[in-house]
């Protein structure tokens, strides 16, 4: 099923969502990149110090699981502002009852991009090995590497709507939220890319700070008055980011959340059951333990 809502909607939506608590979903986000910065500089340093391999793999493996667990408190935080429901801090850390099956979607997300891109990786390799090197050669290399990545997006896009769907519905099956995330995507895997690019333009415009910082070096040999503006920059840019971060997950929390609307409206004008993949009934809220 399309979604029929338009971009500027969604967009209007979570503006609304977020009018007079700007301040709360950036401290939250902040906070959300500060833990899982220091715990990568942790976990990570002892690695690089020692010049230990060994060290470093451990570290990454025990990263991989926390951040992952650190994005889920972030979406069950945006979430809830979407549905005009303001988190706390706190709630970044109160997603752990989510998280195995979220693991579990993580860990299954990972293998499925791995071998859907074994096809392209051999037909580059094929290239690579019998085509004469040359401009033709290298054009279509680039073609074929966009095109898969390309390719592979859109395909991954159709299960993109699982860590909402595990926060509305704690108790489903993690095959059935495959099956209804899927069903749910059906005519919007295009349209959610599109969507996420809609918001290139912003990033831009939060990296311009860092764009003349760079270039004013190029410009002026003052030591001083070059290291002042690179610091500024840096400020600017990294304030920039933190609002875009806001804005744009509460965003796909509200795509989300029109999907889900139109989908049970669409049920109900039809007068019809809906299908063994279709979610029976979603919350209106992510659902939260006394």
């Amino acid at each position: 099923m399309k979604l029929k809502t338009t971009f500027g909607e969604i967009k209007r939506d979570a503006k609304d969502s977020l009018s007079g608590f700007w301040g709360t979903a950036f401290v939250i986000v902040l906070v959300m990149g500060l833990v899982t910065g220091a715990a990568g500089f942790i976990l990570v340093l002892p690695g690089t110090l020692l010049e230990s391999e060994a060290w470093s793999f451990i570290a990454k493996i025990i990263l991989y699981p926390f951040a992952d667990f650190m994005a889920l408190g972030l979406s069950f935080c945006m979430l809830k502002f979407s549905r005009n429901d303001i988190p706390y801090v706190r709630d970044l850390f109160k997603a752990g009852k989510f998280y195995p099956r979220y693991l579990l979607y993580s860990l299954i997300i990972s293998a499925c991009g791995y071998i859907a891109a074994i096809p392209f990786g051999f037909l580059i390799g094929l290239v690579l090995v019998f085509a004469k090197h040359s401009v033709l050669t290298s054009a279509i290399l680039c073609i074929m590497t966009i095109a898969g990545a390309f390719w592979l997006y859109v395909l991954l896009n159709g299960f993109a709507l699982i860590p909402y769907l595990i926060i509305d519905n704690p108790k489903m099956k993690i095959s059935r939220l495959f099956r209804m995330s899927w069903q749910l995507m059906k005519g919007n895997k295009i349209k959610l890319l599109l969507f996420q690019l809609s918001f290139l333009g912003w990033g831009l415009v939060c990296l311009l700070p860092g764009i003349v910082a760079y270039s004013l070096d190029f410009i002026s040999y003052h030591f001083i008055l070059n290291s002042i503006l690179s610091i500024i920059s840096i400020i600017a840019t990294g304030i920039g980011l933190l609002f875009l971060a806001c804005y744009f997950s509460v965003a796909q929390c509200s795509f989300y959340n029109q999907i889900i609307l139109e989908y049970k409206a669409a049920l109900a004008s039809s007068k019809q059951d809906a299908p063994d993949t279709a979610p029976a009934a979603v919350s209106a809220a992510p659902q939260e333990e006394e």
